[in-house]
């Protein structure tokens, strides 16, 4: 836990600087340090050896240690403590049969060694060892929560008394926001009661410098006790970090002049001094001056107390009055504009400013830095969220080749690997994130990228192995990327017609990433291709539950029911999604599925006799769509249903017009439009051109189907009605073969017969839609007009009345 460098909020330090004293000192607790053998005190050679090895056993690196202590029995076989300290590093290692063999030779060479009883009871207390070794190791990964759990496991949930084991498990305590005034209360009475030594003191006191209110109390305590003889270095780094950390104001000068004093050069901190040194001389000129440089300097005291707003208005306006200090108050209006993380403004700002006023540069130069940044990062996240793969990798590469002070966070190179990848770069991709990952070792999305990348390249193996020993949260996503892959991969077999292995594909997928929504969309969607709408809508509608992502789960919830043309509940699951979570695309969905909501209550308005509200609802839609011409067919579907189908077919022509080559549903529509209008050639064309470049679902050709046995239907009844019986019988001869079930087509065929002078043979088609055996559905209407006419053309009276 620690502060950003402008000091607005607390981060957690590096887990080696925030633990390094009181994990260091607390090799004690279980694997203390054994007194060196006079002999060897007398060997300078062997007691730098063990001198050494006993650094790497403070320092909590047991595998430099072990090898240290080995280099000790190398120089000195019969050394007493490196055998004691081997058989339990061993042993905390899972070697029990080396540990043991570390142990009799230490009984065979000094059978009466002190030593020989304390590395046994440390043997005994292995698994203690290791619960608190678990513990440490989370600390340093920054799992404060999860290494608690660990250190009270070995305190058997306990307070944990007066020694090292205290000191760490509070300071990680300090870690855990709702924990800090615990821990803080706890450490400030263990060095009252510990006062003579100088660790309790040196702990509490970094835990004071974590938070603003108490940063200069300890600033004051860690600069006495860098004067210690043992751990005066320590609290040193300590003092350092906290100057660093303030806040600092003019009157907080003598706390930086008193550090170099002690520490001597240190360019950070003399910068920081000088800074200090350049605000109390402004403060003093505006008070001599009581004119801008007053003003100047309130502004300034505004950001410094993160008055935000205040400090803006002060500066803009002194930049507006363009005196001797507009360059300060640019740069000053760049520090509102970075806290406010609009970083290119803030990057526009620092370089009008320095340009003015080259004196500047050193002063905002880390600012400046980190402006043109994250300037070129949120860059990056806009091209990338718009697809603009190329300019995101563009924007990216630039972030990174200039980081701020501290480095590039790891999601900054995750996202460049990831636009590398995107741009079939996964080479170069690959190398960047091998290289972040040697100083980032197990950075869970600096892993999880990589993970990515080799299981797209088959290397499942390398894949697996990388992920061993990383974090949990690395191998969630290395199995989101296996589901994404599965998806792909299902969505290929779809589209060559080979869905029970696209299914199975998306199964694979479910249960790698069971809370994916997008996974069960795809799903849905199959089985709809599939005719299993039950199915379908069962997945749809646990949709939600299962997702742990609600808002993604209600966005794909909206698609689906889209795609459904259900747009009143696609409108009410994008009601439920927050304005934050809704993007551009959803943002366009919500307004085709208001406009097409319209439509539909204008074209139910419109069967129902209503023109009034039919036109009302569909002018609505109108002004809605504007000219999009996405939304053309829907306008059109309004118009068609309101009786205008030349209308239809001209706003459906513009849209092609605009937009180049339309949606095969949209084809269909124009053509079901032209059909209506009696453009027979113009349909031909159309309706030729859709089964040729083929790409239908299975709804779509069935609906394609339909129109053209329509229209073979009209183009028969015409033949009939100018006495071409041979033509009418021509067209209706395949429509017949293939569909003798339809009514429509049944009808057809009587009308043809009965103008033909074959009243017997209409009839008889006519009773044989009548549904005689009372096995089948009623007739409709249009099947019982068709009847009692062929019945009259018989001259059939009685079957007519029936």
């Amino acid at each position: 836990m620690a502060m950003k460098s402008d000091g607005t909020s607390r981060v957690r330090p590096k887990a080696a600087r925030r633990y390094g004293v009181a994990l260091g000192l607390a090799s004690g607790l279980l694997v203390g340090a054994l007194p060196m053998p006079h002999a060897l005190a007398q060997n300078g050679a062997v007691a730098q050896l063990v001198q050494q090895a006993e650094f790497w056993d403070a320092k909590q690196r047991p595998d430099l240690a072990r090898d240290s202590w080995k280099r000790v029995l190398a120089a000195d076989p019969d050394n007493a403590k490196a055998l004691a300290r081997l058989a339990v590093l061993e042993q905390q290692n899972g070697n029990a049969a080396e540990a043991q063999r570390y142990l009799d030779k230490l009984r065979a060479v000094a059978p009466d060694s002190p030593q020989i009883k304390q590395a046994q009871s440390e043997l005994q207390g292995g698994g203690r060892a290791a619960t608190l070794a678990r513990a440490r190791l989370l600390a340093q990964q920054g799992k404060a929560a999860d290494a608690i759990g660990a250190y009270e496991q070995v305190f058997g949930g306990k307070t944990p008394p007066d020694d090292l084991g205290a000191l760490e498990y509070y300071e990680t305590m300090a870690g855990i926001e709702s924990r800090y005034g615990e821990a803080r209360e706890a450490l400030a009475t263990l060095a009252q009661r510990n006062a003579g030594d100088a660790r309790y003191a040196l702990t509490y006191a970094r835990v004071l410098s974590y938070r603003a209110s108490t940063r200069r109390d300890a600033i004051e305590r860690l600069r006495g006790l860098s004067a210690d003889a043992k751990y005066g270095a320590d609290a040193r780094r300590a003092w350092r970090q906290a100057l660093i950390w303030l806040q600092a104001t003019p009157a907080d000068q003598p706390l930086y002049e008193t550090y170099l004093a002690t520490a001597g050069n240190d360019a950070e901190i003399a910068q920081k001094l000088a800074a200090l040194k350049d605000a109390r001389a402004g403060a003093a000129a505006a008070q001599a001056s009581q004119t801008a440089d007053a003003e100047l300097s309130r502004a300034f005291g505004h950001l410094n107390d993160d008055e935000l707003d205040a400090a803006e208005a002060g500066f803009e306006r002194l930049i507006g009055g363009n005196g001797a200090n507009a360059a300060d108050a640019r740069a000053g209006l760049g520090l509102v504009r970075l806290r406010q993380q609009r970083f290119g403004d803030a990057s526009s700002l620092f370089d009008t400013a320095i340009r003015a006023k080259p004196g500047l540069e050193a002063r905002y130069r880390e600012a400046r830095r980190t402006a043109n940044f994250w300037n070129h990062v949120r860059s990056g996240e806009r091209a990338a969220a718009a697809a603009d793969t190329r300019r995101a990798e563009s924007e990216y590469a630039a972030a990174l080749a200039a980081p701020p002070p501290g480095g590039a966070p790891a999601s900054v190179t995750r996202a460049y690997a990831d636009a590398l990848v995107a741009n079939h770069k996964s080479t170069q991709a690959e190398q960047l994130l091998r290289t972040a990952l040697k100083t980032q070792a197990n950075q869970p999305e600096l892993v999880g990228g990589l993970a990515g990348i080799l299981i797209r390249s088959g290397r499942s193996d390398e894949a697996n192995r990388l992920l061993a020993g990383a974090p949990e949260s690395s191998r969630a996503e290395f199995r989101t990327a296996q589901a994404e892959i599965a998806r792909q991969q299902a969505a290929t077999l779809v589209q060559a017609g080979r869905n029970a292995e696209a299914e199975q594909k998306l199964r694979e997928a479910l249960v790698a990433a069971p809370e994916s929504p997008w996974i069960r969309l795809d799903l849905a969607r199959l089985y709809r291709r599939m005719g299993r709408d039950a199915e379908a809508e069962s997945l749809l509608n646990a949709m939600v539950d299962a997702s742990a992502d609600t808002a993604q789960a209600r966005l794909a919830q909206a698609y689906a029911y889209a795609e459904s043309q259900r747009w009143y509940e696609t409108l009410l699951a994008l009601e439920n999604v927050p304005p934050a979570d809704r993007g551009a695309d959803a943002r366009t969905l919500q307004r085709e599925a208001w406009v097409r909501y319209q439509v539909q209550r204008a074209t139910q308005a419109a069967k129902q006799g209503d023109a009034s509200h039919a036109a009302e609802w569909l002018g609505a839609a109108v002004d809605a769509a504007g000219n999009d011409p996405a939304l053309a067919s829907a306008l059109a579907q309004g118009w068609s249903a309101l009786g205008d189908p030349a209308r239809a077919v001209a706003v459906m022509r513009r849209s092609f017009a605009k937009r180049g080559e339309p949606a095969v549903g949209d084809r269909i529509q124009y053509a079901a439009l032209l059909l209506q209008l009696d453009q027979d050639a113009e349909f031909e064309a159309v309706s030729t051109t859709l089964i040729q470049r083929g790409g239908m679902t299975p709804q779509q050709a069935t609906t394609l189907e339909d129109l053209i046995v329509g229209y073979r239907i009209k183009l028969a009844d015409r033949a009939r009605e100018r006495g071409d019986f041979a033509g009418a019988y021509k067209q209706l001869r395949e429509v017949v073969a293939r569909y003798p079930q339809q009514p429509r087509v049944q009808m057809a065929l009587s009308r043809l017969f009965a103008s033909a002078g074959e009243p017997d043979k209409s009839l008889a088609i006519a009773r044989s839609m009548m549904n005689p055996s009372g096995t089948g559905p009623e007739p409709s209407d249009d099947v019982l007009f068709a009847s009692i006419d062929a019945a009259l053309a018989a001259k059939d009276r009685d079957s007519a009345a029936r």
